[in-house]
């Protein structure tokens, strides 16, 4: 499933379908209800991929919350980009992330 560009980091329909039910019931809060491709955090710009990627580290529904082992993946591909240099926020957002901070 690593391979397949349009996977969004093992995360099952079923929950992206339930989130997105979650977030428009919620009239309270704005919540994040979208989870980026590989491809998508391969070749979006920066200022395209930052909100879709903070969205979901930091505003997500309970049913798409990501796991370290979802967010190792996108620094793995942000790492990788040609223009990797201008991910090193969101690498660093990643990190801190996965460290719980």
């Amino acid at each position: 499933m690593k391979n397949n560009q349009q996977d969004r980091f093992g995360m099952p329909d079923s929950s992206i379908k339930a989130a997105e039910k979650t977030a428009k019931r919620q009239k309270k809060y704005h919540f994040h209800f979208y989870v980026p491709t590989r491809k998508e955090v391969a070749t979006l710009s920066r200022d395209t991929l930052a909100p879709l990627l903070i969205g979901w580290m930091c505003n997500s529904v309970l049913e798409i919350i990501p796991s370290r082992i979802q967010i190792l993946e996108v620094m793995d591909i942000l790492r990788n980009r040609r223009d990797a240099a201008q991910f090193s926020q969101l690498v660093n957002m990643c990190h801190n992330y996965i460290r719980a901070d």
